[in-house]
């Protein structure tokens, strides 16, 4: 009876185990990029209030990368990977804020 039990213990650690690492290495690997970001920002002159928002992404490719958005600029986000020991960014993006503005601008051009 006891032994059965370890069994069914040790069957259920096993399971869970294989479940959640997966998702601790993911997590350990973005909360660590998003540092290395926030670094190499800071070493390039950026105050920690002017990085404004930062946001983690897990995809196909690049599997691991970080949005930030700067305080002065919430129109864009711009996205950072590391490759190999580098910290680059790689592309940007327009945010919601930049897209409002940019429709109000178009309205106001047509309506004058």
């Amino acid at each position: 009876m006891l032994r059965r039990f370890r069994f069914k213990m040790l069957l259920i650690v096993i399971i869970i185990s294989v479940v959640l690492l997966p998702f601790i290495f993911v997590s350990s690997k973005l909360s660590s990029l998003e540092n290395e970001v926030v670094v190499y920002l800071m070493e390039r002159g950026y105050g920690v209030d002017e990085i404004g928002n930062t946001e983690t992404a897990f995809g196909k490719l690049p599997t691991y990368s970080v949005w930030v958005t700067f305080a002065d600029e919430p129109q864009f986000k711009y996205q950072y990977i590391k490759s190999g020991d580098r910290v680059m960014q790689l592309s940007y993006t327009v945010t919601n804020i930049g897209r409002n503005a940019g429709k109000m601008c178009l309205s106001m051009m047509r309506g004058s």
